[in-house]
Order: structure tokens, then sequence, then C-alpha cells
């Protein structure tokens, strides 16, 4: 078989397994959260209009906090890509619509950003990207794992909350990451990373937990090298 037929059957696998997932996305029910994000409840109002939550400090309760970006972005996303969708398909379908895309997009983001890592660079060539990716795509499950390898959640809204803030943790880690491994990273790349870590500051706890761990580990892994090194001279 040659090189090129193999490239053609990855980029075939590839396609075709974006549109199962997405018409996988398209088929999945409402979740019961989105309506009080999309409104917004009264409580996200609050969210929405103080970034750091400084009326927490008159004694203002704020739900899910820490969280401002996924508030925000389901709120901006919910109210102008329906809307938009609406100039060609109807309000109901819209609305499927608009979370097949997301979710798929957010999915094809996760692939690209590990492929990168497993790489250590942007710019990949055609054939690193498609073999690469043909091996982390299955554990992006949509349907019958969903539970056990499942990283685009069945609901938009977990979505929003939990799959999307990685790909600002992921953004935020890579420079380091090509770092060790002997790369040059461009200043816009550093300044991609800051943004994004400013970013991970208000997106969810979950992912300050998971910068705090990876600077540990990293730390270490720093520490280690050095050590190593030393032990040589």
């Amino acid at each position: 078989m040659s090189f090129k037929l193999k490239q053609f059957l990855a980029f075939i696998l590839l396609f075709f397994d974006a549109a199962y997932s997405f018409i996988q996305h398209y088929n999945m029910p409402l979740d019961g959260d989105l309506a009080g994000g999309v409104v917004p409840g009264s409580g996200v109002q609050y969210i929405l209009r103080d970034v750091l939550g400084l009326q927490a400090l008159r004694g203002l309760e704020y739900p899910n906090p820490n969280r401002f970006f996924c508030h925000r972005l389901l709120y901006d996303y919910f109210n102008n890509i329906p809307e938009f969708l609406q100039l060609f398909v109807n309000p109901v379908v819209s609305v499927f619509l608009s979370i097949a895309l997301v979710k798929l997009l957010i999915q094809l983001l996760f692939v690209y950003l590990i492929v990168c890592i497993v790489h250590g660079t942007y710019k990949l060539a055609l054939r690193d990207y498609l073999f690469t990716a043909c091996i982390v795509v299955p554990f992006f499950q949509v349907n019958y794992y969903v539970f056990d390898l499942g990283i685009i959640d069945k609901s938009v809204t977990y979505t929003f909350f939990y799959a999307l803030p990685f790909i600002f943790f992921l953004i935020t880690i890579m420079p380091l990451l090509f770092v060790q491994r002997g790369k040059t990273v461009s200043k816009f790349t550093w300044g991609l990373s800051f943004t994004c870590l400013t970013i991970c500051f208000f997106t969810s706890p979950l992912i300050l937990a998971s910068l705090f761990v990876f600077a540990v580990f990293y730390s270490c892994f720093l520490l280690f090298s050095k050590y190593a090194i030393n032990r040589r001279i």
C-alpha cells in the first residue's frame, strides 16, 4: 500500500468520524441547565455583570462561582448563533444545529491541540496530523462509551463548563511543553498562552486545580532534569 493511499484512508477515517460525531451531537436532547444560562436566570445575571464577583464582599451569593467565561461564552453563543442560523433553517433546528456545531468544533480543537503536543509544534505536516489524529479520535466517545471515555459531554452546558475550559488549559501549558522538546516558541504563542491563563482563572475551579497539579509535576521534572545534568557533569 502506497504512502499516499494511507494518507487518503486516514483522511477518510477522520472525515467520517467527524461526520458521525456531528450526527450524534445533533441528536442529543437539550439539557435542563441550558435555558437558565441563555435567558439568563437571575443568579447568572449577577455573574455576567461582575467578572471578579466583588459583590460577594457585600453578602451577595453567586451560583457557579469563578466561572465567568463559561457563562459568558454560553450566553453569547446561544444568543447569536441560533439567530444567525434561522436565516437558513427553522428556529427549532437552529438550536440543535448550533449545539452540534459548537460541540464538534470543541472536539476538533481538542484533537488538534493534542496532536500538536505529541509532535511539539503547531506547524504540522499533513501526514503527521492525519496519522496521529487517527490514534487520538477513539478517545472522543459521544454515545456508547461516553460515560467511560467521553471528553465531550452529552450536555452542551457541561461541554461549555468542562471541556471548553480544558481547551484554554492546553493552550496555556503548550509553550512550556514545546520548550522541553527543544522547540523555539514565538512571542505570539507566549502571548496567547498568558491570555488563556487569565481566562483559566475565571472558568472553573477544576482548571485551577489542574494548573496546580501541572505546575507541581512540571517543577519536579525541571528539578530532576537539572539534578541529572549535574550528576553527569
